[in-house]
Order: structure tokens, then sequence, then C-alpha cells
């Protein structure tokens, strides 16, 4: 789990979360208008610092139980003394890095996302879920399912610490503080590496997929901001749509895959032919290819 000048390599999580749950063929992700606009213009996607997320738990869920066995595995290695000291470095250092967040769900046309994440004439944009992971890997990102409860994640912290241990096992004792300073940092990356894909059992139903990118404190040079009621600065980076990947030929005009399908939300109060045929016209000028589908709920604003 190097890491890398486009973040945190999160090396274990795509081949794991990957074979967990089966990924589906298309992954939606819930915006309004004037999203949906800069998105297909712009060919980018902003990514959310994690820290202005509607789950105030966000990453210390899956931390703070992977601390936790970190005390009592570490203590094996290195001593009572030194795995306090280390689990302490841990809990103080992980969460001053910065995690960015994009969130896409299984579902096409849930009411809970359209009020929550849409708003009225919002809409849902379908993801080619194969080729979002191509240019995710390419550029950095992570994609994978979250997962949720607290019970899952206390077994999972307690197998990845296991499994990674061994890493740590040909260090001398006591460590010098090139050691201390490494296995601190390499501590902080495996938590950042699957903190991001565990949530709490009450956001179940959300059924999330998430594009995940974790760096230093800095952002890598990478980090933007936007202002936003009521936090102010709201710290995102952008994620590529439409990236030159190793020995790909230039694409030609109109031939994006990315985002073959798009679902026009409710309370939207134009005609449904005029709708349907702005919304292709704005993703076919911008090199896109849909099929645009119409939402099927009643939901009220």
């Amino acid at each position: 789990m190097a890491r890398t000048d486009s973040g945190i390599k999160t090396s274990p999580i795509p081949d794991f979360m990957w074979e967990e749950t089966a990924p589906p063929d298309f992954l939606w992700h819930y915006t309004n208008a004037e999203s949906v606009i800069g998105i297909v213009k712009n060919k980018a996607i902003w990514c959310t610092e994690y820290r202005y997320l509607n789950d105030k738990r966000e990453i210390s869920t899956f931390a703070t139980h992977l601390i936790a066995r970190m005390r009592e595995e570490l203590k094996q290695l290195f001593g009572q003394d030194e795995s306090d000291r280390i689990a302490d470095l841990v809990s103080g250092l992980y969460n001053t890095w910065n995690v960015f967040i994009c969130s896409f769900c299984v579902d096409e046309d849930r009411n809970e996302h359209w009020f929550q994440y849409a708003g009225r004439a919002g809409y849902s944009l379908g993801f080619d879920t194969r080729k979002l992971r191509e240019i995710a890997l390419a550029q950095g990102f992570t994609l994978g399912p979250v997962l949720y409860g607290e019970e899952r994640t206390l077994a999972i912290a307690t197998a990845v610490l296991r499994d990674n241990l061994h890493k740590l096992s040909t260090l001398r004792k006591p460590l010098n503080q090139d050691d201390l300073r490494n296995v601190v940092n390499f501590l902080c990356r495996l938590i950042l590496s699957y903190a991001p894909f565990f949530k709490s059992g009450s956001f179940q139903l959300e059924r999330e997929w998430r594009l995940v990118r974790a760096t230093g404190i800095e952002g890598d040079g990478q980090m933007e901001f936007r202002s936003k009621s009521p936090f102010g600065l709201v710290a995102y980076c952008k994620f590529n749509l439409a990236p030159r990947l190793d020995g790909e030929a230039p694409s030609k005009p109109g031939s994006n895959p990315l985002i073959p399908r798009v679902t026009i939300g409710p309370g939207n109060e134009t005609d449904e032919l005029t709708r349907s045929s702005h919304t292709y016209e704005l993703f076919a000028h911008n090199g896109f290819e849909i099929l645009v589908g119409e939402t099927k709920s009643s939901l009220r604003f």
C-alpha cells in the first residue's frame, strides 16, 4: 500500500470488495440539474471530503474497531507500552488526512434519494460500473460497495489487521524513530484503505457504492474548494470522466460510454417530450450517447 502521486493506493479493496458484492451493471448518481450541466460540460464529477457528508461517524466506525484490535495484536509484537504508543499516534494522525468520496446507488429510482440528493426536477445518472472502475483505478481512486453494521465491521477489521501484521514482524524492538514513523504511516494507510467503505447499519437501505481517494493533509495539490451553507468552504477533488488511459486511442465525439443511462426525476413540470429531448441533447453535444428514462415515482415536493 505505497503512497503515490495520485493518492494513497487502496490496493486490497478493489478485489476484496468486488468479490464481496456482485457488481451491478449500472451505478446511479443522484443530483440536481445545475450539477448535471457541470458534470457533462466539464466531464468531471466532484468527490467531497468526507467531513462534509451526512454521516457524522464517517471513517471512525471502522477506524475505532481497527485501532482497538491494533492495541491487542501489536502488544504481541512490541509489548504493551509500545503498542499503546503506536495506537495513540495512529488515533491522532489518521483523521488529519483527506478522504474524498463520491456516492452512487444500486437503485435507479428511489424516493429517498430523489428527495435527499436530487431535489425537485433532479436526475439520476447511470454509470457503467465496469468502465467506472477502470478509469477509477487509472486515477488512483477506488470503487467499491459500502458494507454496513458493527458486527461485520469488527470481523473484517480483525481479519484485515491480522493479514497485514506479518509486514511488521521483522522490525527490531524497541522501535527507532524511523521505524515508528513507518509503522504509524502504514497503519494509517491501512485504516484509510478500508474505513470509507463501512457505515452504520442505520444507513443500510441506501445500498451505496463509493468512489474514494485518500490523500495526505494537503490533498496532493489537487484539493479544491466550493462554498456551501452551513460549512462555508467545502473541500473536494475532481474525478475525470474522460481520461486518456495508457495505450488508448483518442475518443471520437459522441463515443464516451461511461454514462449510458439517465433517469429524469419527479417534479419536473416540462412536458415529457421536451424534457427528454433536451436531456438527450445536453449529453450528446458533450460527447455522451445516452438513453433517457422517466421516473416512476409519484413523490411530491
